[in-house]
């Protein structure tokens, strides 16, 4: 991931950037509105992130299946290691970008509630980069991609329960509300804020702004274990985009599989062909030669940015004939 060194600072200054300007904006305030306003900004800005890098994986998508003709590996363990391979960068944006607004705006001061929101915000980057790959395994093109994350956008955004309150979603759309990862990490963030052992929120302060906002759960304010179901939550959403995910890179390929390698040779093929080459070399003249080199370097230009990947590095060796 380290590659694209370009890539890497400019998201560094993008993350630096959005969380400065988000923490001005809402710079240690004590208006409750503020806090769901900042939460549902913080939310979105990973999740135009995670959509706009979508149509990428379709570049990388071509190179899949060209390994899986050759049988390197299945798509599930692809999809894995194409994900694990972004933590790392993720975490930066996470930490950079989540740093910035909590201090700056005022959460509550406590290690417990600053590690849950960060915490929150990479489970929801992790999942939400996925849900949108998602589209990827099945999209023709990449246009198809950015249309199909817009309506995922849209719907979380519409049912996350910050433009419209939980308890005013009509009863026939509440499963959607149930069904959407922006709804369960707003909320589990919202509860880790006014449901904490902060002095500021005592005598059921925390409980009356959530019964204001609609976050009632059976009539009652949602508890704190809420926060514990999202990421369990998360967790199968997630192993459940992967499923589907494999499973359409392997059955629903968007171009023709290759002819792959040829059978295999029987063993009297094996034996009539070696029989043949034998008589070959002993009818070809040539002068055997021993061979050796010493700090043999190779170097090629990488994939991405303008780096070069050493691939030998002072390798020395001795061929004898």
């Amino acid at each position: 991931w380290t590659r694209d060194r370009i890539f890497i600072r400019a998201s560094v200054i993008k993350n630096i950037a959005m969380g400065l300007s988000v923490g001005f904006v809402f710079l240690n305030t004590d208006m409750s509105s503020s806090f769901f306003g900042v939460l549902f900004q913080g939310n979105l800005f990973i999740m135009l992130g995670a959509m706009t890098s979508a149509p990428g994986k379709l570049d990388d998508r071509a190179i899949f299946y060209k390994h899986d003709d050759s049988n390197f590996y299945p798509a599930l363990s692809y999809l894995i290691g194409q994900s694990l391979a972004l933590i790392p960068q993720m975490l930066i944006d996470v930490l950079l970008f989540g740093t910035c607004v909590y201090w700056m705006v005022g959460f509550v001061a406590t290690a417990q509630g600053f590690l849950l929101y960060l915490a929150l915000f990479f489970s929801f980057n992790f999942t939400m980069g996925q849900c949108f790959g998602l589209l990827s395994s099945v999209a023709p093109n990449k246009s198809v991609v950015q249309a199909g994350g817009a309506v995922i956008l849209l719907l979380n955004v519409l049912f996350c329960g910050y433009i419209v309150s939980p308890t005013v979603i009509p009863d026939y759309y509440i499963w959607i509300y149930w069904m959407m990862p922006l709804a369960w990490v707003y909320r589990a963030l919202i509860l880790n804020e006014f449901t904490s052992n902060d002095p500021v929120y005592a005598d059921g302060l925390g409980d009356k702004i959530l019964r204001s906002n609609g976050f009632l759960y059976k009539g009652e304010p949602f508890t704190r274990e809420w926060i514990s179901y999202c990421f369990i939550f998360l967790f199968f959403f997630l192993v459940v985009c992967f499923i589907i995910s494999a499973a359409c890179l392997h059955y629903l390929r968007k171009e023709p599989k290759s002819m792959g390698t040829p059978d295999m040779p029987t063993k009297d093929e094996k034996e009539s062909k070696g029989k043949k080459e034998n008589s070959q070399i002993r009818e070809a003249t040539f002068i055997p030669v021993d061979l050796t080199f010493k700090d043999l370097s190779y170097e090629i230009k990488a994939s991405k940015g303008s780096d070069t990947l050493r691939l030998l590095d002072n390798i020395s060796g001795f061929f004898s004939a």
